[in-house]
């Protein structure tokens, strides 16, 4: 028999290892299983992007020729794979929101060009909730999802100074305008 208060009931308990579902808004993620995740999502998004754009303007390696114009399929493609990338990076932020005994709510100042660096750092920086907090008991991070995250706290920044340096030595693109009395010339710099 239908009963309205067994129906409800049924919804409204917890489903069973929630906080292990990586691609679920509720739970918890403490910061290295929130590093781990958004590198992996971070890497497999590059490297699809950069598939789709090879494909999307049919760019040929070594060959000069014009790109053509997309089709449309591949544009739907293109965006896509960047409403999937947007979503699941909100559902981490939300996650570690959680850990931090914070709102998913806040994950909406991602949006704020200024206030996201704040909110980085503090998801970054910030030790969660030891016990259970608002949002469920704590998850325990897997050993692979402790070596990502290592790995990546150790070779973003290598990176980043590597993209620096490679900026700081490449001479300029940008053209050199000389002025020989009253006449401008415009030569390249290489």
């Amino acid at each position: 028999m239908f009963s309205l208060k067994t129906t409800l009931s049924k919804f409204s308990t917890p489903l069973s290892n929630n906080s292990h579902q990586p691609f679920n808004f509720s739970g918890r993620f403490g910061r290295l299983s929130y590093i781990a995740w958004t590198m992996l999502l971070s890497i497999s998004t590059i490297i699809l992007d950069i598939y789709l754009s090879f494909k999307l303007f049919n760019i040929q390696i070594g060959e000069n020729e014009a790109p053509t114009p997309p089709s449309l399929l591949e544009a739907f493609l293109l965006c896509v794979l960047f409403i999937f990338t947007l979503y699941t990076f909100f559902i981490f932020t939300i996650r570690r929101l959680h850990d931090l005994n914070r709102s998913g709510w806040f994950s909406i100042l991602l949006l704020v060009p200024v206030i996201q660096i704040f909110l980085f750092c503090y998801l970054l920086l910030f030790n969660g909730s030891r016990q259970s907090n608002s949002y469920g008991e704590p998850r325990t991070t897997p050993t692979w999802e402790k070596v990502i995250a290592l790995f990546s706290i150790i070779c973003i920044p290598l990176l980043i100074v590597f993209c620096v340096y490679i900026l700081h030595i490449s001479p300029p693109n940008q053209p050199i305008i000389e002025f020989e009395g009253s006449k401008s010339v415009v030569s390249q710099h290489r």
